[in-house]
């Protein structure tokens, strides 16, 4: 077991505080600490000698190491889980499933940020943070996997989806009807966008294992979120299917629509009933 702390004197507490995690998230002090070099290091980075003195303190307590080194395991833990669980296929691409080298690269995404992470209530924010990191550290200095800028995009837009859907207040989520189709004025749902990929890599991301496989080229992508309860889908538009969905404003019915598009009901209430099931149309 540890030792307890025990101060050599009595330090303002916040003066502490700011020290720790002065230390934590600097790694060059951390080890000149280590060493027993970090009164150097403090004064080159203008720390005051009240500074230093909790840092003498700090390197004097057997258990500083361990306290520093398991926060730092137990983020990196925390934030590659969070971004395996939102960017599967932005990991897979990265690291070939090895969760070794997700590891990895969250630690140096956390070290290069100083060790602030955003916590579990800005997951989203984590996410799109170290999309930033990928495109501006991993990318320069390795080439990029196949598809990696398609993949990577598609994904974020889901977590955006999924942001804009939190601000929709739940009596805003209209319920769909078992009327004739026909006969309806469906609209498009609340939380939805149409994504444009420059390959057709959609069957790949349902299951991201492996390489990559891209079955076609440029493909619009449906994104939405049916309901407070559930998470947000995709389905592949054809141009056909995305000029109907485009048309479902709530002021026409099917029939209309059909005229206008030059088909027929038979052609489009299969569709139309397949997404009233699914939320991403609401009548």
């Amino acid at each position: 077991m540890l030792a307890p702390y025990k101060p050599s004197k009595v330090f303002d507490a916040q003066l502490t505080l700011e020290v720790w995690l002065r230390l934590v998230a600097d790694e060059q002090l951390y080890d000149a600490m280590l060493a027993g070099r970090h009164g150097e290091a403090a004064r080159a980075r203008g720390m005051s000698d009240e500074e230093i003195l909790v840092l003498d303190d700090l390197c004097a307590q057997p258990g500083t190491r361990w306290h520093v080194e398991n926060l730092r395991f137990r983020c990196t833990t925390m934030v590659a889980r969070v971004i395996q669980w939102h960017l599967p296929g932005t990991v897979q691409l990265l690291t070939r499933g090895s969760d070794d080298w997700m590891r990895d690269l969250a630690y140096e995404y956390l070290a290069y940020h100083q060790w602030k992470d955003l916590g579990h209530h800005q997951r989203f924010g984590e996410c799109q943070r170290f999309a930033g990191f990928v495109r501006q550290r991993i990318a320069k200095r390795r080439r990029p996997p196949e598809h990696l800028e398609t993949v990577l995009g598609l994904e974020l837009a889901a977590l955006e989806l999924l942001r804009a859907a939190a601000q929709v207040p739940p009596d805003a989520w209209p319920l769909t009807s078992d009327a004739d189709v026909a006969g309806l004025r469906p609209r498009r749902g609340p939380v939805h966008q149409v994504v444009e990929l420059t390959v057709d890599i959609l069957d790949w991301l349902a299951r991201p294992e492996g390489e990559p496989r891209a079955t076609g080229g440029p493909v619009a992508a449906l994104l939405w979120v049916p309901s407070l309860a559930d998470a947000h889908r995709i389905m592949r538009l054809d141009p056909p299917a995305r000029a109907l969905f485009e048309a479902l404003d709530g002021e026409r019915t099917i029939d209309s629509i059909a005229r206008e598009l030059g088909q027929t009901d038979l052609d489009l209430v299969p569709l139309v009933r397949r997404w009233l099931e699914e939320g991403a149309v609401v009548s």
